[in-house]
């Protein structure tokens, strides 16, 4: 979560609270949880996703999948990585925030002014 990442950083002074922080964050939100997750349980994350005012907010749970998003077998040991939350994350952006010619054209611009002509 990320109390935990921020406190790993600044653990004499964090007071971070993503439920508390995200009452005030209106831009659109997506949670993804993977269900076999030991380390984030799914009432916290569903909590985040409560928490959040974004009028768009989305909550993925990704089942069978450990925090790190390997999948668990039937005898618990660990299998391939899913990508099946980087799926989500990917679709979920793309629907909000579609690359336009406009925008290819200028990344491309620089990044042929960054690396001269071509050979």
């Amino acid at each position: 979560t990320p109390e935990a990442w921020l406190s790993t950083w600044s653990g004499l002074s964090t007071r971070a609270c993503t439920p508390d922080c995200l009452r005030e964050v209106t831009e659109p939100t997506l949670v993804v949880h993977y269900a076999g997750d030991v380390i984030t349980h799914l009432g916290e994350a569903e909590s985040i996703y409560r928490a959040s005012a974004a009028a768009d907010k989305h909550f993925v749970t990704v089942r069978g999948a450990d925090h790190y998003g390997f999948v668990i077998n039937q005898d618990g040991s660990g299998g391939p990585r899913t990508t099946e939350g980087t799926d989500a994350v990917t679709t979920w952006m793309r629907d909000r925030f579609p690359l336009s010619t406009t925008n290819t054209t200028v990344a491309s611009s620089a990044a042929s002014s960054r690396l001269g002509p071509a050979s």
